[in-house]
């Protein structure tokens, strides 16, 4: 599924620090946390149905070498983190395109993917993008990415 938010105006708040939840830019350290996180919810919620083969794949890619390496490579990550343990993430490609975001389940439901996004959106504008963004959406995230902004522009 490919989803793309049209322009959006105005900001959105940029941090978050309520119930002691922190929204910071990701670092090199944290690549461990982030691809646990990453595999491990997306074997739960987007690979369940899948092949070893494609489950494989997806794990291969998203290890947390590769991780580093969209880091080092254009790739702007912010993570969200209570009492010293990460529970969210959100990865952009480039400046506008969403690659990752991912919720610990204890932690979804309250607003946590939002903040992840309103942060990366406002970065990515202050850094050129003019409200353009785009998501390769699995079936069960759509509702979300919806309610983030983001309209279907390719079939499910």
């Amino acid at each position: 599924m490919h989803l793309q938010v049209e322009r959006v105006y105005g900001r959105m708040p940029e941090t978050m620090n309520t119930h002691t939840i922190t929204i910071r830019v990701a670092h090199t350290d944290d690549v461990d946390s982030i691809a646990e996180i990453v595999c491990e919810l997306a074997e739960k919620f987007i690979l369940s149905s899948s092949d070893k083969a494609v489950t494989k794949a997806f794990i291969e890619a998203n290890n947390a070498q590769k991780i580093r390496q969209n880091i080092n490579n254009n790739y702007h990550y912010f993570v969200a983190v209570k009492a010293g343990k990460m529970v969210g993430l959100i990865g952009m490609k480039g400046y506008d395109h969403l690659y990752h975001l991912f919720v610990l389940e204890r932690y979804q439901g309250l607003g946590l993917a939002r903040q992840l996004w309103n942060k990366a959106r406002s970065y990515c504008l202050d850094n050129g993008n003019p409200g353009l963004f785009t998501v390769n959406a699995s079936t069960n995230a759509i509702p979300v990415y919806e309610a983030l902004g983001f309209k279907r522009t390719a079939p499910t």
